[in-house]
């Protein structure tokens, strides 16, 4: 059973990340959130990972923090909660943000998540309070990967790496991350009338023209959870 991955970063994806480990490369999905916190291309980078194997398939499912790895895995015990609406409640809810959540009774932040309507939200409020309530405080907290840089920490991440946008113009590259903002919110279950409003106001907003991809993400989660 895999665990925890240290390697560099070769490759993203649509949902996750490609990482070259000793010369062999794991894809390992990934929240939005935990994307938007990684470092560029080649960098060593430490991910804690929940393995699914099935008769067909063996998926990895990677997060930067051990608690929202467990986060990740109890929610995976909740019926009617698949891989997918996992990472996304992880992704809109990461920490002990979901805690709080559920704790304080606040169920229309659940049913922001895509693939979370009313009943699987209520459903989850019920199981989700009972082992919440259960907890030692602490119990769920974990370390901080050790390759976190202070780059990351102030919000300037290099992704240029990942693209081929040298030759492309100002306006050109901004409309691909735009695309790549939309590529990536559909894949993790966001709908077009969701996310067509959101691109808009990305490329209405005055950004500095330095911004890069993670930033840009960064901006349409907030405006889909303040939605």
């Amino acid at each position: 059973m895999i665990e925890k991955l240290r390697g560099k970063i070769c490759a993203r994806t649509a949902v996750g990340v490609i990482v070259d480990v000793n010369g062999v490369g794991y894809g390992v999905e990934m929240p939005l959130s935990a994307l938007c916190m990684l470092p560029g291309a080649d960098q060593v980078v430490d991910i804690w990972v929940e393995t699914h194997v099935r008769e067909d398939a063996i998926r990895l499912f990677g997060f930067l923090t051990y608690e929202d790895r467990q986060t990740f895995a109890l929610l995976r015990s909740v019926t009617g909660v698949g891989p997918k609406i996992a990472l996304g409640l992880v992704s809109a809810l990461p920490g002990r943000q979901l805690r709080l959540v559920v704790l304080q009774g606040r169920q229309e932040y659940l049913e922001k998540v895509p693939g979370v309507g009313k009943k699987l939200a209520e459903r989850l409020m019920l199981e989700l309070r009972s082992k919440f309530e259960k907890e030692k405080p602490g119990a769920v907290a974990g370390p901080l990967p050790s390759t976190m840089s202070s780059k990351k920490q102030s919000g300037s991440l290099d992704f240029d790496e990942f693209s081929n946008e040298s030759e492309l113009s100002e306006v050109e590259k901004r409309e691909q991350m735009i695309f790549d903002v939309r590529s990536a919110l559909e894949n993790f279950g966001y709908k077009e009338r969701e996310v067509s409003p959101i691109l808009q106001k990305l490329r209405e907003a005055d950004h500095p023209a330095e911004i890069l991809f993670p930033d840009l993400l960064k901006v349409a989660l907030r405006e889909l959870r303040d939605a």
